[in-house]
């Protein structure tokens, strides 16, 4: 094949829908009676985001979520990380959405958090 005729292959979409749900499901906090607290709820965290950003309906996060709004604002995955970053010793940014690598490293330290949030709520319930 000529340089000509060979055309550059386009890089794939990232997974934003995919990263937000397991940041979701992987980024939990005790509470202060002992109870493990997520944001995995688009209303919620709706709210959350709103406070930073002005109004954000829980319809476009539930939408980034299915995958059906695939290129979201900035601001809103800026304002997403902020809430995050509220419950976690673990540092998300936007770069969590677009680079694997970062991805990857975020997602590590936050399954284990996750191990060590999840074994004190056990044992303040217990």
């Amino acid at each position: 094949m000529s340089a000509r005729t060979e055309r550059a292959l386009p890089e794939p979409a990232p997974d934003i829908a995919g990263a937000l749900n397991r940041l979701l499901t992987t980024v939990k906090w005790v509470d202060d009676d002992g109870v493990l607290q997520d944001l995995d709820n688009n209303v919620h965290l709706a709210a959350a985001v709103s406070q930073l950003r002005g109004p954000t309906p829980h319809v476009q996060i539930q939408r980034i979520r299915q995958g059906t709004q695939t290129d979201p604002r900035v601001s809103v995955l800026w304002a997403i990380c902020r809430v995050l970053n509220r419950h976690t010793t673990v540092e998300v940014t936007p770069d969590y959405f677009f680079v694997p690598a970062t991805r990857a490293r975020v997602q590590r330290e936050l399954d284990l958090e996750l191990e060590r949030v999840t074994m004190r709520a056990r044992g303040q319930r217990g």
